[in-house]
């Protein structure tokens, strides 16, 4: 009797190890079809993937990665094969078979998405398609050319505006702010109840308080205030609070810059005071301080060390080394040359260190550097 229970539980054990086997090695015939299927899209091998893709989701439908087979097959008929209406077929295909997936709901708002925009147009929508793939790769003018072309010969087309919108954030990313303004101000009058009309004004508002336009940028942020309703107005005011940012930050620079100018003003002023009372000679003035030429090569080994890699700090170091040197010549010469007492000594100090914060306020304002600075002077360098 022991005999045969350990022998029923020995047996079902095994039975349970097999079905657990049978389970584990089932899906690795489907997954290992995908990934073959995958390998050979990014070959450019698309019929023979097509072909594996095709026999999973038909031959094997009741694969774990049957559903993901299908959904690739609408991926590719709509991005790699230009067939809007094939994909609607296989994505409306996928959510009738496999409705309790968790690529279903994907499917169903991909193909909602070609009926509205590509069902009235397939032929347009595919071209669209073929050179917005190709629009990162290529040359940035000959896509430029292609897709104005398409557009402007199909002006009805429902993805216009935005595909003009992101040919605008392609020149804006390659510095080419006046084309992209120009597509831009293009969308909002050609389309100005599209959700793009709105994201070019935002675009034009962060453009203008890039290049420091506050008037430009203001009046880009009121048009979408008017233009966009509640819907954009969390990006305005948080824009217009980053635009009085902007503001403060001018005006501390500008207070740096003057007063870097009038301290270098007064070391001229005295440079020339003491030329007139013969405490100073031109000779004086064709020697160069010696801590003049420690300073400048300090700061050359500082632009070697910045060159090509942080751009900003580059040119800030440009702005602090030509600044310093304009008021540390004066400065060093009249020092030697007057000779000044002890409140002169003070006064001489606090003057050049004045014009030196001023210096260093404005080379980082000029650089573009005082909301990094000022962050971490607020929040430390963590």
């Amino acid at each position: 009797m022991i005999r045969q229970a350990v022998s029923l539980f020995l047996l079902c054990l095994m039975s349970m190890a097999w079905s657990g086997f049978v389970a584990a090695e089932a899906p690795a015939v489907g997954r290992d079809l995908y990934y073959k299927a995958l390998a050979e899209v990014r070959a450019g091998k698309l019929e023979k993937a097509e072909g594996i893709l095709n026999h999973l989701s038909e031959e094997l439908s009741s694969d774990p990665f049957a559903d993901d087979a299908l959904l690739e097959l609408a991926r590719m008929a709509e991005e790699e094969l230009a067939q809007p209406l094939m994909a609607i077929k296989r994505y409306a295909l996928l959510v009738k078979r496999y409705p309790a997936s968790r690529l279903a709901r994907r499917a169903q708002a991909r193909g909602d998405f070609l009926k509205q925009h590509a069902a009235g147009k397939p032929d347009v929508y595919g071209q669209y398609q073929e050179i917005m793939k190709r629009g990162l790769s290529q040359n940035l003018t000959q896509i430029d050319v292609e897709l104005r072309a398409l557009l402007d010969k199909h002006p009805d087309f429902s993805l216009a505006p935005q595909g003009y919108l992101w040919l605008a954030g392609r020149w804006a990313s390659v510095g080419q702010s006046a084309r992209a303004k120009a597509l831009y101000e293009g969308i909002i009058q050609d389309h100005p109840d599209a959700p793009a009309a709105a994201t070019s004004l935002l675009a034009l508002a962060e453009l203008a308080r890039g290049e420091g336009d506050i008037e430009a940028a203001e009046f880009a942020y009121a048009r979408l205030a008017r233009l966009g309703g509640e819907t954009w107005r969390g990006a305005v005011e948080e824009g217009r609070r980053r635009l009085g940012q902007l503001g403060q930050r001018r005006l501390v620079m500008w207070l740096g810059l003057g007063s870097w100018a009038l301290v270098v003003l007064g070391m001229c002023l005295g440079l020339a005071w003491a030329l007139k009372r013969g405490k100073l000679c031109l000779r004086h003035l064709r020697r160069p301080p010696l801590e003049g030429l420690f300073f400048l090569l300090l700061m050359a080994v500082l632009l070697w060390m910045t060159h090509g890699r942080a751009n900003q700090a580059h040119e800030t170091l440009w702005w602090l080394t030509g600044s310093s040197l304009l008021l540390m010549w004066p400065a060093a010469i009249l020092l030697r040359g007057i000779r000044p007492n002890r409140l002169g000594m003070v006064f001489w100090c606090f003057s050049l260190l004045l014009g030196w914060a001023g210096a260093v306020v404005a080379s980082v304002g000029l650089a573009g550097m005082s909301g990094q600075v000022l962050h971490t002077f607020v929040h430390g360098l963590g």
